[in-house]
């Protein structure tokens, strides 16, 4: 039951500062309040993890380590796919997609929006190994102009 509420110390600290940021301006960059809010968060879990558990103080940055050599290469290839996804956003990839199924999807059907997202999302999932890579080309190919702009 306590280790229930100390897993809610992160995102109720990153939900608080986000909202509370907006009072204190100047304290802290707009742009960067919901990041260094989860950062207080995280914070604020390991100094009542470290005060309720006792372990000796090295001990998260030993667990830490530990995880990332089990995990190895792929604790990094999130970050990796993201990237080539913005790579792929940035070199027009989601305008050509874009402009290829807006010959097939029908004139004014939310249905047919959605479903061609949801499968470009599936295809692209699978082509480029992750939906990390496919988010950022569909997105700018249809979630953005077909589905936010043209149905809100």
């Amino acid at each position: 039951n306590r280790l229930f509420l100390l897993a809610l110390v992160i995102p109720a600290t990153a939900l608080a500062g986000t909202f509370g940021f907006e009072h204190l301006p100047g304290l802290v960059n707009p742009k960067q309040v919901t990041l260094v809010s989860l950062a207080l968060g995280a914070l604020l879990a390991l100094v009542i993890g470290l005060a309720w558990l006792r372990p000796h103080p090295a001990a998260p940055l030993q667990e830490g380590r530990r995880l990332m050599d089990s995990v190895g290469w792929a604790a990094i290839l999130p970050q990796m796919l993201a990237s080539l996804g913005a790579v792929f956003a940035l070199a027009g990839v989601g305008d050509v997609v874009g402009q290829l199924m807006s010959s097939v999807i029908p004139e004014g059907s939310l249905f047919g929006a959605v479903a061609a997202f949801a499968l470009g999302m599936a295809l692209f999932t699978m082509v480029m190994g992750n939906a990390f890579a496919a988010f950022p080309v569909m997105a700018a190919a249809i979630a953005v102009p077909v589905l936010i702009r043209q149905y809100g």
